[in-house]
């Protein structure tokens, strides 16, 4: 999240959120779950850094689903800028927190948000692409 690539979109919590929202939530926290533990076993950073972030992610979700309508593309696009942010604020603030060379968050304050905002614009775009690609979340919709 530290190199060229902070100005691009989160697509794994894009995805955590399509998968909360049309398979429920013991899927969408598995996959979270499972893909901090991948990130956290082939990185070289803090061992579960990755998946205590992912687990903020969903915790966010759950909870922001209070507050928005996933179902709605505007509900979609808060909820989502607002989990990256959330990740993001996490992130910077546990290297802060427990690196040996502490570095200034505030220059990487725009890449993030930018990310947020790029993530939550294109995440109704991703979710009907998904919805296309796999007929819906349960198969064929017209029931042959």
């Amino acid at each position: 999240m530290l190199g060229g690539g902070a100005y691009g979109p989160d697509l794994l919590t894009i995805l955590i959120v399509y998968l909360f929202l049309y398979y429920g939530r013991t899927p969408a926290v598995a996959f979270a779950l499972g893909q901090g533990i991948i990130v956290d076993v082939f990185s070289v950073g803090f061992k579960g850094l990755f998946a205590f972030l992912y687990m903020i992610v969903c915790a966010g979700i759950l909870l922001g689903c209070r507050f928005f309508n996933l179902r709605d593309p505007k509900g979609q696009i808060i909820l989502i800028t607002l989990a990256v942010l959330l990740k993001r604020s996490f992130f910077f603030g546990a290297v802060y927190f427990f690196s040996i060379d502490p570095f200034s968050p505030s220059s990487l304050l725009w890449a993030s948000v930018i990310s947020a905002l790029f993530s939550g614009l294109i995440a109704p775009a991703v979710f009907f692409i998904f919805e296309q690609a796999f007929e819906g979340p349960l198969g064929n919709r017209n029931g042959t």
